[in-house]
């Protein structure tokens, strides 16, 4: 059976190695660090990682970039699984057996 690729299935892929997301983190976190978001002691329970504050509210930067990596992940993953399969190599047509026979005939002493 064919498996769904789902955004919530690559989300939690993503969530899962530590790599992945430690990369989105830092980029997500840098980017708000220079839009003086400032960064707290408070860790997001969804992704482990710390939370940022700016006008007195808390905020995950982390979760949205996962889920939008998530999309993009999936959304590639679709479009690959439904496109057509490359095409076989070119064959010569079979020629039918009147025609086979003619031929084996003609070149026959």
């Amino acid at each position: 059976s064919i498996r769904l690729i789902s955004t919530d299935s690559e989300e939690r892929m993503i969530l899962q190695r530590y790599s992945m997301k430690k990369d989105e983190a830092t980029k997500s976190i840098a980017k708000r660090l220079k839009k003086k978001f400032e960064l707290t002691s408070a860790i997001c329970y969804r992704c482990e990682m710390p939370m940022m504050r700016k006008n007195n509210k808390m905020v995950c930067v982390v979760c949205p970039a996962i889920k939008k990596r998530a999309r993009k992940n999936a959304k590639k993953k679709r479009a690959l699984r439904s496109s057509p399969p490359l095409d076989p190599p070119c064959q010569q047509p079979q020629q039918p057996q009147e025609q086979l026979h003619k031929q084996q005939k003609q070149k026959q002493p």
